[in-house]
C-alpha cells in the first residue's frame, strides 16, 4: 500500500514537472501594438586606409627586410642560392 502511494506521488510529480516544462518551452506568439517597430541601424563598413608600400631595392637572392636572419645566416644562404643558380637549380 505504501509503495503504491509512493509510485502515484512520483507519477504525479513527474507529470506536473513535464507539464511545467512544456508550458515554459512553448513559444507564445504575442504582438505588442504599443511598441513601434524600430528598424536596425544601417552600419557602413569601416574603410582601411591603404598604406604606402615601399621596400628596399632587392640585392641578390636574400632580402631580409624584417631583419630576421643574422648576417652569418644571410651570407650562408646567399652563397648556397648563388651556387644553386650557377648550377641551374634556382633562377635569379
Amino acid at each position: 500500500m505504501e509503495q503504491s502511494k509512493n509510485v502515484r506521488l512520483m507519477t504525479f510529480v513527474l507529470s506536473a514537472l513535464l507539464a511545467f516544462c512544456m508550458m515554459g518551452c512553448a513559444r507564445v506568439d504575442e504582438t505588442r501594438d504599443d511598441l513601434a517597430a524600430v528598424p536596425p541601424p544601417e552600419i557602413e563598413p569601416a574603410t582601411t586606409p591603404e598604406l604606402p608600400r615601399s621596400f628596399p631595392t632587392p640585392k641578390g637572392f636574400v632580402n631580409d627586410f624584417a631583419n630576421i636572419l643574422n648576417s652569418t645566416a644571410e651570407r650562408d644562404l646567399e652563397t648556397k642560392l648563388s651556387a644553386a643558380s650557377s648550377d641551374g637549380i634556382v633562377e635569379p
